[in-house]
């Protein structure tokens, strides 16, 4: 089973995120779908269904001795960023109260999940919620508009306070992603 652990985006902030969708029609975007939007913490791949129990405890540790904090999503932005002159990969909503706390989140599950057995990510964290990949091949037209348009945009902001573990099964149409597991913050 394909495996990741990641804080939900609530529906009204999906809402507006799925805006972005209307503004930008240009073929060469692959969009995530509205009820797929998050943020990732840790992305584990292929799993051991043996690894799901020591990961969860782990995780269940870590929520347990945590208070919820505010999240907000703010502005969009590429990946490679537009001054490292690479070829753009995905386009994302940042996020902007709390990225300090979902860091610290993202690194002692990081942590957790090299103890269970799982490749620690070589790539540094970035809070943020995937909203299109580029396909395969395909060079977005109109991103700089965009960009300009949307920088300050607030998207809105939510109370966290879980992380989920959710299964991700490839389709025809993107993933169906079904949640495995929450882990409360006390």
């Amino acid at each position: 089973m394909r495996l990741f652990l990641a804080i939900e985006v609530p529906a009204d902030l999906r809402d507006r995120l799925a805006v972005v969708r209307h503004e930008l029609p240009d073929e060469a975007w692959r969009w995530v779908s509205r009820e797929n939007l998050h943020l990732t913490l840790k992305f584990l791949g292929e799993t051991d269904p043996n690894q799901v129990l020591p990961l969860s405890e782990a995780i269940e540790a870590i929520t347990a001795q945590r208070r919820g904090f505010q999240l907000s999503l703010c502005g969009l932005n590429l990946l490679p960023p537009p001054e490292k002159n690479r070829l753009t990969k995905v386009l994302y909503a940042g996020v902007e109260k709390g990225r300090e706390e979902l860091a610290t989140l993202a690194a002692e599950v990081e942590e957790a999940a090299a103890e269970a057995g799982f490749k620690p990510d070589r790539h540094r964290f970035r809070g943020h919620a995937t909203l299109a990949r580029v396909r395969r091949g395909k060079h977005p037209q109109g991103t700089a508009l965009l960009l300009d348009r949307w920088t300050e945009r607030e998207f809105g902001s939510w109370f966290c306070d879980e992380v989920v573990l959710f299964e991700s099964v490839p389709g025809k149409r993107g993933p169906t992603y079904t949640k495995m597991a929450r882990f409360k913050m006390g």
